[in-house]
């Protein structure tokens, strides 16, 4: 009969097999490094993050938690001030690694992977003369600002960062991928902007001239 810790390095590394980005783990050299959020009185110490490089990665740690039976929290750009993106003793999936932004200056719209913050989208934006209201600080993440409503410079004239969001492809509890928009999840895709804590792994935003 196998040892419960036997059974549990199995775990382990089929996760590290599934996982293009990183796992990192308490006796990692990093681990104190990665699971540090912007505000610095939160210190909580997750079990596993998973630092993930894209869609799968994200379903391969969900099926882990599921089967590990343990809890999950979601950081995309860890600037959150409740500290609510890490987890005590649980799985953190970290999206900051998906970094992707693409720029239509001719529908004016942008493709955004969840790891962005508002400095890095703003660079490639204002290579066309494009903004939308983002965030006063520079590192502040793109998909939680918008999550939770956001309220930046630009609002005044075009609103909140969540009344700017034209589609989103999130991953479900159960591992199931959607993409989402006012035709399609309609009911789900009204809860996502403002709503907060969802794993969502890329977006669409409008943008406007600046």
């Amino acid at each position: 009969m196998e040892s419960k810790e036997h059974e549990e390095d199995k775990l382990n590394k089929d996760l590290k097999s599934k996982i293009k980005g990183r796992v990192i783990f308490p006796n990692d050299l990093d681990y104190d490094q990665e699971r540090k959020t912007w505000n610095g009185m939160v210190d909580k110490k997750p079990a596993i993050i998973v630092k993930c490089s894209g869609v799968q990665d994200v379903i391969n740690a969900i099926e882990y938690a599921k089967n590990k039976g343990i809890k999950i929290s979601i950081r995309s750009g860890g600037h959150g001030v409740s500290g609510s993106s890490i987890i005590e003793n649980g799985l953190v999936i970290d999206l900051s690694l998906m970094k992707g932004i693409w720029v239509n200056p001719k529908d004016k719209t942008a493709i955004v992977q969840s790891g962005v913050t508002w400095g890095e989208f703003d660079r490639e934006a204002q290579v066309f003369g494009l903004a939308t209201p983002g965030g006063r600080v520079s590192t502040t993440g793109v998909a939680g600002f918008t999550l939770g409503g956001g309220i930046g410079w630009l609002s005044r004239k075009y609103g909140l960062a969540c009344d700017n969001l034209l589609s989103a492809q999130i991953v479900t509890a159960d591992g199931q991928v959607l993409d989402i928009d006012k035709e399609n999840e309609k009911d789900l895709f009204w809860a996502i902007r403002g709503g907060g804590n969802w794993i969502w792994c890329s977006y669409i935003l409008s943008i406007q001239n600046a």
